[in-house]
């Protein structure tokens, strides 16, 4: 599991971040210099079997839906919108790539997941994830 927690040179969080690869993960990351600030990675949900799990779950078409986790930002940095700005490259990319709906889950911090509940575009569901928070969705 990619836990990219506290700041990161550059080079160690792209290396932690190579074994997504085989999931055509996709990683954003807020850098600074050599300094990461955040990251949020994507991935088709289908090719994940726990993505895939949750997706049932919670009604979303695994071929059409793309999975956030690992949503991060540096402490001392938060509050300069890094999430957002990372969020709008991610929805881009996947509109791009024809994916209709993002699955939420593995929020590593309360204020990204407070950032993600207050989205009107998101719905929170009854699942509950592995950090003890609704797993959300939301058209993109």
């Amino acid at each position: 599991m990619c836990e990219l927690q506290g700041s990161r040179r550059l080079e160690d969080a792209l290396a932690e971040l190579r074994h997504y690869v085989d999931l055509d993960a996709h990683c954003v990351l807020a850098v600074d210099g050599r300094k990461v600030l955040g990251s949020v990675i994507f991935f088709p949900v289908g090719k994940s079997s726990v993505a895939t799990g949750y997706a049932e779950k919670i009604g979303a078409a695994p071929d059409r839906s793309i999975l956030w986790s690992f949503i991060w930002v540096d402490k001392s940095r938060r509050g300069e919108s890094i999430w957002a700005r990372m969020n709008e490259v991610c929805l881009s990319e996947a509109r791009a790539q024809g994916f209709v709906s993002v699955i939420s889950f593995g929020y590593e911090t309360e204020e990204i997941y407070r950032f993600l509940i207050q989205n009107p575009r998101n719905i929170a569901t009854e699942v509950i994830d592995y950090t003890g928070r609704a797993v959300l969705i939301a058209e993109i």
